[in-house]
Order: structure tokens, then C-alpha cells, then sequence
């Protein structure tokens, strides 16, 4: 469930976004 959020882009957490696809990558 958590994850599903985490792959959102967040316009306030652009760094977040990056490091959740790297993950995902």
C-alpha cells in the first residue's frame, strides 16, 4: 500500500520520486 505512494511523484519531494525509481530500476 505503501509502495503505491511512494511511486506517486510528490511536487513537494522531487528527490523522493528519484530514489524510488532507482529502487524500482
Amino acid at each position: 500500500m505503501g509502495d503505491t505512494e511512494l511511486l506517486i511523484p510528490h511536487k513537494g519531494k522531487p528527490k523522493a520520486s528519484l530514489k524510488t525509481r532507482a529502487r524500482a530500476g
